[in-house]
C-alpha cells in the first residue's frame, strides 16, 4: 500500500500530465475559434466570458505546476465565474461535464497543496 507521500506526489502527476492534456486542447479550440476556423468569432459580451474560460482556467492550471494553491484557486474561481456570466447571460448553465473535465486538475491541484500541508510539506 502507498504511504500518504507517495500518493500525493502520485496524485501531483496525474494533474500536472491531465492539466497539460486540458490546456493543449482548450489552446487549440481557443485559437480555433480566434481564427475563424470554429464559428464565428466571439461578441464583444462573450470576451468576459472568455476571461474566465479558457484564459484564466489555463492560467490557473499553468500556475498549477509550481504553486499547487495559487493555480487551483485561480482555475477554479475562473470556472466558477464562468458559469456564473453563462447563467447571467444565457439565464442556463452550460451542459455536460466538458468544462469540469477540463478544469478537474484544478481540484487535483488543491488537493495535493491541502494534503502536503497535512504532512507536513513535501
Amino acid at each position: 500500500m502507498d504511504t500518504p507521500s507517495t500518493a500525493v506526489r502520485t496524485v501531483r502527476w496525474v494533474a500536472r500530465i491531465w492539466s497539460l492534456l486540458s490546456i493543449v486542447l482548450i489552446g487549440a479550440i481557443f485559437v480555433g475559434q480566434m481564427s475563424g476556423m470554429i464559428g464565428s468569432r466571439p461578441s464583444p459580451s462573450e470576451w468576459v466570458g472568455l476571461a474566465f474560460f479558457p484564459l484564466g482556467v489555463l492560467v490557473g492550471l499553468g500556475l498549477g505546476w509550481w504553486r499547487e494553491d495559487v493555480g487551483g484557486v485561480t482555475a477554479v474561481l475562473s470556472l466558477f465565474a464562468f458559469y456564473i456570466w453563462d447563467l447571467l447571460v444565457n439565464h442556463s448553465l452550460p451542459g455536460g461535464i466538458f468544462f469540469l473535465l477540463l478544469t478537474a486538475p484544478a481540484f487535483l491541484y488543491l488537493f495535493v497543496w491541502r494534503q502536503t500541508r497535512l504532512e507536513g510539506g513535501d
